[in-house]
């Protein structure tokens, strides 16, 4: 079975590669550095400077203010279009001067419209520092690594190949962990079976998102004759996300931590309206509702 777990694998990889259709630079920007003082406060150390990829945008310790501005190309009218950021540091992107969803690594890319019209103008604000907390150390003995704006682009997202490719990359990561290798081996076959309905050599063709689907919708069903014997009961999933009032920072990082945060989520939560998320700290609570106070609203809905 462990072939067919490589195969299943292979073509996830494969898969992924057709998510992104298009995609546009967003360059350069205009990055001022400063230090980071109190929340909203800062000591600006540089004047701007234009920054493209490839280049440093900061070194350790260091808060950035980067700016840009966007137009949608009209080629891409009705298409889902997407932000793709990697910088290794930790920012709150606004949008059009509201803040809007958290930027760093891990979040892949970004919404900007869920059907574009094309030829809308953005303007796209980052207040980020770089990863890490070394700044907060009592000694001050950390290195100044630089730190590289890798990657920064507007991209056109096919949902019809995104849905399929996370159904299966979803499901391939929880049976990994089945203890019952049987069970497993069933859920195994059943992927594998229906990624057998998909031409991978015809990528480009007319049939191919909707021999995606048709392996999609084979495989929801074939699990509803699985015999679920070792898997009694039903789980139910909730987002959640703790942040540390005080860990390896100070307060006043963690008021741009709950900015970075919410903002993500109510962001999702407009796009994704059963998305159901668990957050339960007063005080982050209170520094919402007073450095953010319309995404405080939202939360409150």
């Amino acid at each position: 079975m462990s072939t067919i777990s490589n195969l299943i694998k292979t073509r996830l990889k494969e898969l992924k590669k057709y998510v992104i259709k298009d995609t546009m630079p967003v360059e350069p920007w205009s990055v001022r550095h400063a230090k980071f003082l109190d929340f909203g406060k800062y000591e600006y150390i540089d004047k701007p400077k234009d920054v493209n990829v490839g280049d440093i945008w900061a070194r350790t310790g260091e808060t950035a203010f980067m700016k840009t501005s966007v137009v949608i190309p009209k080629k891409w009218k009705g298409e889902y279009v997407a932000f793709e950021f990697m910088t290794g540091g930790e920012g709150l992107l606004t949008l059009n001067g509201k803040p809007y969803s958290g930027a760093d690594d891990n979040r892949g890319y970004i919404r900007i419209c869920e059907k574009a019209k094309g030829g809308e103008k953005f303007e796209f604000e980052v207040e980020i520092k770089t990863g890490g907390y070394w700044e907060y150390l009592p000694d001050e003995t950390y290195t100044q690594k630089p730190y590289l704006l890798s990657k920064s682009c507007l991209s056109v997202i096919d949902k019809v190949v995104e849905k399929v490719y996370l159904d299966f990359y979803f499901t391939y990561s929880v049976v990994k962990g089945y203890k019952d290798e049987i069970l497993r081996d069933k859920v195994l076959s059943v992927m594998y079976d229906a990624f057998k309905l998909v031409d991978f050599t015809q990528p480009t063709s007319s049939k191919f998102k909707e021999e995606l689907l048709k392996a999609d919708d084979f495989m929801l069903k074939e699990f509803k004759s699985i015999d679920w014997h070792s898997a009694l009961g039903k789980n139910g999933y909730c987002g959640n996300s703790h942040i540390d009032v005080l860990w390896l920072w100070p307060l006043k990082e963690t008021q741009r931590k709950v900015g970075r945060t919410y903002n993500t989520l109510v962001t999702l939560m407009e796009e994704y309206p059963d998305y159901i998320f668990n957050f339960s700290q007063v005080p982050l609570f209170k520094y919402l509702e007073k450095n953010y106070p319309e995404t405080f609203k939202k939360v409150k809905k």
